[in-house]
């Protein structure tokens, strides 16, 4: 059986991505360059046309005033949606893997109200972004997300990381502590102890084609909110694509290099979270105990997708954290 780009990727075999489009050698920044580099990432051009609706159609549900932008990296053009007062404090909004700026949608409005929000599409995986490189590890995670930042003029932020994105941002306090204000992770991804039997298993079965044992098992028994239906039909047409082009192994972060970033740090878990190894509130004691200075919640009602689950706790828990004058 040949495998799609996709299907490797979720199953853990970063090895089949080797065949990647050969770089041209167009001056950097030059149209002919930007053609023949960026990566796609889009079976054809029907897919991508009918994905590029389903996102504008989440757009629309957005809630608040918003612009959007592409921000040159050496990776390729990142794009990001920005909402709220130009004169707020930023916040850089990453999400999980295989979704989208878009899915802050349920935050978005709440958080607006407090900050200059910015919610970046990953560049590499199935979004607005153009890659032209994939990103392979750490170094390229945080040398990708400094070129975002430096093109948005952040010299320092804060950031709210969900899944995977939590790894970024935790991953960019390691490398670029001094651009760091303060963290907020969601269920963060290869920093905690994780379930990889389970998760290999089950992200194997839906690289064949039997999604519903993954989405069950990541549901956590949460019921679908009928307010996400656009973005089910945005997930629907990401299956369009060919895949995220990104290493699976982009590394994780140790317990010595998180007690080492002097961020302050909210970690918030899911009551139904099953990415790890142990139960939430075991995960959460554990963090806790570990990382000096840490703050923590279980979110109530949650799966491992907390923000969208449960988005009225989860944004005041964000809104304190990061409005809080002096974090103990």
């Amino acid at each position: 059986m040949t495998l799609s780009r996709r299907d490797a990727i979720k199953l853990g075999a970063a090895a089949a991505l080797v065949t990647l489009p050969a770089f041209a050698q167009s001056p950097p920044g030059s149209d002919a360059s930007k053609a023949a580099q960026t990566l796609q990432v889009f079976k054809n051009d029907k897919a991508k046309a009918r994905y590029m609706a389903a996102y504008d159609a989440v757009l629309k549900e957005w809630g608040v005033p918003y612009e959007e932008t592409f921000c040159p990296t050496r990776f390729g053009a990142t794009h990001v949606v920005i909402s709220g007062p130009a004169n707020a404090p930023p916040v850089v909004l990453l999400h999980a893997m295989l979704a989208t700026a878009t899915s802050w949608r349920p935050n978005i409005a709440a958080l607006s109200q407090h900050f200059r929000c910015y919610a970046v599409d990953v560049i590499g995986e199935v979004n607005k972004s153009e890659p032209t490189r994939p990103l392979k590890n750490k170094q390229d995670c945080a040398n990708w997300l400094a070129d975002v930042l430096d093109a948005l003029q952040l010299e320092r932020t804060s950031i709210v990381g969900a899944s995977l994105g939590g790894f970024f941002a935790l991953n960019a306090a390691v490398a670029n502590p001094s651009r760091i204000d303060r963290l907020v992770l969601i269920g963060p991804a290869n920093i905690l102890p994780m379930a990889m039997g389970k998760f290999m298993y089950y992200v194997g079965l839906a690289a064949i084609g039997i999604d519903g044992p993954l989405d069950r098992w990541m549901g956590g028994g949460i019921p679908w909110n009928p307010a996400d239906n656009r973005s089910g039909e945005l997930w629907a047409a990401n299956r369009e694509g060919d895949g995220m082009i990104n290493s699976f192994s982009l590394g994780s972060i140790s317990e010595l290099e998180w007690r080492s970033v002097g961020a302050p740090t909210l970690l918030l878990i899911g009551d139904r979270e099953v990415i790890y190894r142990d139960p939430p509130q075991d995960v959460l004691a554990y963090a806790l105990d570990r990382i000096p200075g840490l703050q923590g919640a279980i979110v109530p009602n949650a799966n491992h997708l907390a923000a969208r689950a449960n988005p009225r706790f989860v944004n005041d828990q964000i809104a304190r954290f990061l409005l809080q004058k002096e974090v103990p």
